[in-house]
């Protein structure tokens, strides 16, 4: 078996992370009973946008999936960031013949309004399973740590205390995931 991880954070996986810590913080609400929380949390009054690879104090951009090139071409914007007549299906289905697709990556831009391309930088770790009857063989990818990533949350209204909430996290960590011991979480 292998599983492949996302480049990027999901905003479902924030959401979760965030309501796990704020009824951690709160053990005795129930979100669901409360009016306002169930607002909040359970109908959509606060969003939690994808979070994409950060380049300084700058959110990246997924790179759109509609745009083709040369596979040289690829190779060349990749090493030095600059990609020359990429083409987008959306406008010209003929000439993305004899293109590829360009898969994955962010764009980030620079001062001088060029694009730059990032990756996230993956890991792999083979790992045994020794519950059960039967021990089992798998590869686990996940997102290497020491990366920084840039998020945006929406709120449908002002709102002081859940603003609080959310700036209590300025220069902690949030840890994703449950499996920290591992190296993957």
């Amino acid at each position: 078996d292998y599983e492949l991880a996302l480049d990027y954070l999901a905003g479902s996986t924030l959401r979760g992370a965030f309501i796990s810590e704020y009824l951690r913080q709160n053990p005795n609400l129930e979100l669901h009973e409360h009016p306002v929380e169930r607002k909040r949390w359970l109908e959509g009054g606060v969003r939690f946008l994808n979070g994409y690879p950060a380049d300084g104090k700058k959110r990246s951009y997924p790179f759109p999936s509609c745009f083709y090139a040369d596979k040289s071409d690829m190779k060349l914007f990749r090493e030095n960031g600059r990609l020359d007549e990429p083409v987008n299906i959306l406008d010209d289905v003929s000439g993305a013949a004899g293109k590829v697709r360009v898969k994955g990556g962010f764009l980030a831009e620079d001062r001088d309004g060029r694009w730059r391309w990032l990756e996230t930088e993956m890991q792999g770790q083979l790992l045994i399973n020794l519950r059960g009857e039967r021990t089992g063989l798998y590869r686990y990818e996940s997102i290497a740590p020491g990366q920084t990533f840039i998020a945006a949350i929406a709120l449908d209204e002002e709102d002081e205390e859940l603003l609080k909430f959310f700036l209590s996290f300025t220069g902690r960590k949030l840890y994703l995931g449950g499996s920290r011991s591992n190296g993957y979480g």
